[in-house]
């Protein structure tokens, strides 16, 4: 990218990062999607539970040592066992979208060609398995940070936002 002007940096910069920025987004926006899925299947799982689990009355005598430990040997009945299931299914479904959300903020960034850690950090989330489209997310993960590091592209976030000390002068740079 020597002897090319500003303005001729970042397009060539914003062509290369666009097919990649925007399969980030795809992703992300997949993920939105398969989390609305798994919050539709927990509504319809909640309501599909038995009406009127109220636990056993506690008796009034206290129990023996040998109650208290049949008691615990027990296990749950299935309805309540499926319940702890659906209620960590709604913790996922609350952290998920977070997920999604930074990811797509990052894409938007690396399409802007704004901020490069925010760029970097979004391909990275997506090769995480902590978003419900994380399988998409790999091959996507892995092509931006190759877009990313990519000569020249750093650069051109860096003009682009005019923060001089991102710039890397050296040998075989500009």
């Amino acid at each position: 990218m020597a002897g090319m002007t500003h303005h001729g940096i970042r397009t060539v910069a914003w062509q290369a990062v666009q097919p990649a920025a925007t399969a980030l987004r795809l992703s992300a926006l997949f993920g939105f999607a398969c989390t609305v899925a798994l919050l539709a299947f927990i509504c319809v799982r909640i309501s599909l539970l038995p009406p009127g689990n109220s636990p056993t009355p506690r008796p009034t005598t206290p129990l023996t040592d040998e109650e208290r430990q049949k008691q615990r040997s027990e296990p749950l009945p299935p309805h309540l066992q499926q319940a702890d299931i659906l209620y960590g299914a709604c913790l996922l479904a609350v952290v998920f979208p977070c997920w999604s959300l930074v990811i797509l903020l990052g894409a938007r960034q690396m399409r802007r060609l704004d901020h490069y850690e925010s760029a970097r950090m979004a391909c990275i989330l997506a090769l995480l398995p902590l978003n419900a489209a994380w399988v998409v997310g790999v091959p996507v993960g892995i092509w931006g940070l190759r877009v990313l590091k990519q000569p020249g592209i750093r650069d051109a976030f860096a003009r682009a936002t005019g923060r001089p000390g991102v710039l890397r002068h050296g040998p075989g740079k500009e």
